[in-house]
């Protein structure tokens, strides 16, 4: 496979309490892909995109008081989207090389995003936060030639988010926890179908949109020194997903209802903690254990991981430019 890209972004005006920006970027990426392509369904496959991102971008400063400022942001974004594949597939029937179907297709979104932001300090260690935002992801082509009509494009995603948290820092702790909300609008989901009845070689991964959806939950993470060269750190997060029901087409005639569920790769919980030692002759030490809840794989099937952890752990020496270690990931074979 060979790619070619080729960009050009950004010119941008600061002062101390604002910033004002214009963004441009224009990216061509070429691939030429041959082999087992598409379960089987092509043996040649040769795909362009042309995308033009331009955005125009304001942030202010303010503030108030001795101890609360405030930041506010908005962005406007165009992005342009221009996509050609051909390809060819090996048909048995006539002994020779056929065209496989032809895409092309031109894509175009505009989007707009903000956020205010407020942050009190407590103390010269302590501060409080809040902020809403309008965010956004672009849409997209699935590039698999096969996908119905319905199947081949995905549509932006929107979203609200609300969060508010605390944070501590001092010589030897450093400490952040969150909560948060999030509405997800026409949300981007993975899934997984047979395009065509009987025929097996035609289930395809890609992306889709669902209807709404919500992720809401709480962060935590800190960092402690507990003597001199030893570090303590640990993580965790809860989280509550939801995916309302949807239509999804399976082909240009089909269509079945999902969601009213959790989304796919969203464990309910996550946790790490680990420890790293380093010694001033260049000696140093790790060690980290992780898990998570179990989750569904794909938000179009029911199959799901089982909850788990891992140790994870390395020991190597450093010296002026140069390291040298010994890791081992998951080393209880979870």
């Amino acid at each position: 496979q060979e790619t070619h890209k080729i960009s050009l972004s950004s010119d941008k005006l600061s002062s101390t309490s604002w910033i004002v920006g214009y963004y441009r970027s224009q990216t061509n990426e070429s691939d030429e892909a041959s082999g087992w392509l598409f379960g089987g369904d092509a043996t040649s496959v040769s795909t362009n995109f042309d995308i033009t991102n331009t955005a125009i971008y304001a942030q202010s400063s303010l503030k108030i008081s001795n101890h609360l400022s405030t930041i506010f942001n908005i962005r406007t974004e165009d992005n342009f989207t221009k996509y050609f594949s051909s390809g060819l597939n090996w048909d048995w029937g006539v002994t020779d090389y056929v065209a496989i179907p032809e895409v092309s297709e031109e894509i175009q979104h505009t989007f707009s995003g903000s956020k205010i932001a407020f942050v009190y300090n407590l103390n010269h260690s302590m501060n409080v936060f809040t902020s809403i935002s309008e965010g956004y992801k672009a849409g997209g082509v699935n590039q698999n030639p096969y996908l119905s009509k319905f199947s081949r494009f995905y549509d932006p995603e929107f979203n609200t988010n609300v969060e508010a948290g605390i944070k501590y820092v001092s010589d030897n702790l450093l400490s952040n926890f969150t909560i948060f909300s999030m509405n997800r609008k026409n949300q981007q989901v993975q899934i997984s179908s047979q395009q065509e009845e009987g025929n097996s070689n035609s289930f395809y991964f890609y992306t889709s949109n669902a209807a709404t959806g919500t992720n809401k939950g709480a962060e935590f993470d800190s960092k402690v020194k507990l003597l001199s060269g030893l570090v303590l750190r640990m993580s965790c997060g809860i989280l509550e997903t939801h995916i309302d029901a949807y239509e999804f087409w399976t082909d240009d005639a089909t269509k079945t209802i999902l969601g009213d569920r959790e989304q796919a790769m969203a464990p309910p919980y996550n946790f790490a903690i680990g420890m790293n030692y380093s010694h001033s002759f260049g000696l140093f030490a790790d060690v980290e254990y992780t898990g998570k809840d179990g989750y569904y794989y794909s938000d179009s099937h029911n199959q799901k991981s089982d909850a788990y952890q891992l140790l994870h752990l390395k020991i190597g020496y450093s010296k002026n430019l140069w390291s040298l270690s010994v890791w081992g990931k998951n080393i209880l074979d979870t």
